[in-house]
């Protein structure tokens, strides 16, 4: 009987190591709209996995045709939260999001994230990224918003956001 109930216990542990079917890693490149090809597809996956990893903030990019109705960022916003995106408890994380049909984009923010990249580290980092687009440079232009995020997600976890919100109160979050 000790060992059926020892077996029992062995088993419900091993259970519960497996992951659900729903903790499945997202793609941090969703390409609706074939704008990259493969190669820059897998270079700016792994740049966003990356910055994932070593921030613990999700790091998306969506390309679609049209927003359906919706404006960039309630897009955006519904994207991130209705795709199984963001880390930790508070589901931190940024999803730049541009739409093919009137080239609207914006970039949603998340958890801790909205500290990282307040108003103005969002006008910076989109516009940045946007001027690239205007000549076609797709992937220069992403790769823009990758290399740049960085830089404000590290003055986050330092307690000095850029132009952060006068209210934060320092409490950054890192990761479960």
């Amino acid at each position: 009987m000790k060992k059926i109930i020892i077996l029992t216990l062995c088993l419900i542990l091993i259970v519960g190591l497996i992951p659900p079917a729903s903790a499945k890693e997202m793609p941090k490149i969703v390409d609706k709209y074939d704008l990259l090809t493969s190669a820059q597809e897998k270079a700016l996956e792994e740049k966003a996995k990356e910055i994932t990893q070593n921030h613990k903030m999700d790091v998306v990019i969506v390309v679609v045709w049209s927003l359906n109705g919706k404006t960039a960022e309630e897009y955006a916003d519904d994207y991130f939260d209705n795709n199984g995106y963001g880390i930790g408890s508070k589901h931190s994380g940024t999803l730049f999001l541009l739409s093919m049909e009137y080239r609207d984009w914006a970039i949603s923010t998340c958890g801790d994230s909205i500290y990282a990249l307040t108003d103005y580290g969002i006008q910076q980092v989109g516009e940045g990224s946007v001027a690239y687009f205007a000549d076609g440079l797709w992937y220069e232009g992403f790769r823009y918003f990758l290399d740049a995020l960085p830089e404000y997600l590290d003055a986050l976890e330092s307690g000095a956001p850029i132009d952060g919100y006068a209210d934060y109160s320092g409490d950054y979050y890192h990761g479960d």
